[in-house]
């Protein structure tokens, strides 16, 4: 009976604080796996219109330092 109970714990293997550890790694993949999509399609935009991307970061850039010479 108590091997049985040790199995189901180690399943779900929650850590100190009660998270679900695998549900944690689960988000965290989705999250690298969306991530990395956004990164692909990041790329495909400057290659396709480099211009554009050069104003928006350059706008970015121009906002940014506005903002951080007022802090």
């Amino acid at each position: 009976m108590a091997s049985t109970q040790s199995t189901e714990e180690e399943a779900v293997r929650p850590s100190a604080n009660g998270v679900d550890l695998d549900a944690l790694q689960a988000h965290a993949d989705a999250l690298r796996a969306e991530l990395a999509e956004v990164d692909r399609r990041l790329r495909v935009l400057v290659r396709e219109k480099p211009l554009i991307a050069v104003g928006i970061a350059v706008a970015a850039g121009f906002l940014l330092g506005r903002v951080l010479r007022r802090l």
